[in-house]
């Protein structure tokens, strides 16, 4: 069983929310504040997701074997966000592979749409901060809410990405509009998926 395993049966098995964040969001805060100081900048949403990642990642690192960690590097989660965060449009533009008149007319709109895609995405990640601030004093009506607030946030960054498709269409070929949807999802999935499997099932 992998490491990541090992952390995602603890934390269903019951582990407290205050040592969840205590070993893993608050070593991805602390890792958020000196990439920061080194002045690095990035949206409030993605440095949310990105503290998170970075902390669960550390908690992997110590967790894991000597043997595993001497062996082959592979990067971790955290380094791949860290590769998007540094360069995300410089990943967008080497995998869209556009013509110069393609590109006059997409980043404009892909700015705009990086724009509008944070605020559902920092709804989102707000709300599961909000759960797990709450931890054992978790009513009912505060889990409606919150399940409420993230269904409402993922909803409307599917209308956006709906919405954005359609412009896309207009000034790109739809392969290569397809592409961009593409690229957005596997990278939005990169900070989503090792968080969502240790983030703890509500009791």
């Amino acid at each position: 069983m992998r490491a990541w395993d090992n952390l995602a049966a603890l934390i269903c098995l019951g582990a407290p929310l205050s040592s969840w964040r205590r070993r893993f969001i608050e070593p991805g805060e602390t890792m958020i504040a000196n990439l920061r100081a080194l002045g690095l900048s990035f949206s409030r949403s993605i440095g949310l997701s990105l503290g998170l990642s970075l902390g669960l990642s550390l908690a992997v690192a110590v967790a894991a074997p000597a043997s595993a960690q001497t062996a082959a590097a592979e990067p971790t989660p955290a380094e791949w966000l860290a590769k998007i965060q540094a360069d995300k449009k410089g990943i967008v533009a080497k995998s869209m592979n556009l013509t110069p008149d393609e590109a006059k007319k997409f980043w404009p709109l892909y700015d705009a749409f990086q724009r509008e895609l944070d605020v559902p995405q920092r709804e989102y990640t707000l709300a599961v901060l909000d759960y797990v601030r709450a931890e054992s004093s978790l009513t009912d009506a505060n889990a409606k809410r919150i399940a409420e607030q993230m269904l409402a946030a993922r909803l409307k960054e599917a209308q956006l990405h709906q919405k954005h498709f359609k412009q896309l269409l207009k000034v790109l070929p739809a392969r290569k509009a397809a592409r961009y949807l593409q690229i957005e999802s596997k990278m939005h999935a990169v900070a989503q998926y090792e968080a969502a499997k240790v983030i703890p099932l509500v009791q």
